[in-house]
């Protein structure tokens, strides 16, 4: 990993000696809910010595600069001394170090925004046009970006919808304790599904069974979906 070498490389460079590594891989660095920075954290608060704790980039701690500062003191609070490998983290000697660290701070947060408002709006456009952007509804999986239906699950699904319209289930529990919602397996964890009657009342109203999506909280208005329904209208 070529931020774990760059620090790597700066605590060589600078006769420091590394006494572990921290990573967060596949994390993002807009929260500080990351096992890597909770591992360190209580490292941190083991030692006895003061240490220093090398990070790549000021984005790579956090990207959200309300969390930035905080930590920064609990780091210190913990007699760590927090350094980056392009010297950009201050220790309030100088005001324009202070200045220049607090800049790229607030880049760090910029560019998080500015990523998170791309993603809205790709993902604005696509629900637009029909496609579905979320965790898909039991009985379909995501195949090149698309939802298809897994038809041994959709039978199930389909049968639940049946027996309910048909007024066979007089609550949701009973749903809940159905053959057929028992018998649906979760494929990301290839065990059956914890129903809980919040998750059938949504499944009862998902229009993307229908082959409809909507996402009116982006003010997106029921329209025809690219998927195959699993129902009849």
């Amino acid at each position: 990993d070529s931020q774990i070498k760059a620090c790597l490389t700066f605590a060589k460079d600078n006769d420091v000696h590394i006494v572990k590594v921290f990573t967060d891989p596949a994390k993002s660095g807009g929260n500080l809910d990351r096992p890597g920075v909770k591992e360190f954290l209580a490292f941190l608060k083991k030692r006895k010595k003061y240490t220093y704790v090398f990070i790549d980039d000021i984005a790579r701690l956090t990207r959200n600069s309300p969390d930035y500062y905080p930590l920064k003191s609990q780091i210190a609070d913990n007699k760590g001394i927090l350094k980056d490998t392009k010297g950009l983290i201050n220790e309030d000697t100088t005001i324009i170090g202070a200045f220049v660290e607090h800049v790229m701070v607030g880049q760090a947060d910029l560019e998080r925004r500015m990523n998170r408002e791309r993603v809205i709006s790709r993902q604005t456009q696509r629900i637009m046009h029909g496609h579905w952007v979320f965790p898909e509804p039991v009985g379909y999986i995501f195949a090149d970006k698309e939802l298809k239906i897994v038809e041994e699950r959709a039978k199930l699904v389909r049968k639940i919808f049946e027996d309910f319209a048909a007024g066979r289930f007089p609550t949701y529990k009973a749903i809940k304790d159905s053959q057929e919602a028992k018998l649906l397996i979760n494929p990301k964890r290839n065990t059956t599904y914890r129903f809980k009657d919040d998750t059938i009342k949504k499944m009862l109203t998902n229009k993307l069974y229908i082959g409809k999506v909507e996402f009116k909280k982006w003010g997106i208005s029921e329209r025809d979906g690219y998927h195959e329904a699993i129902i009849d209208e």
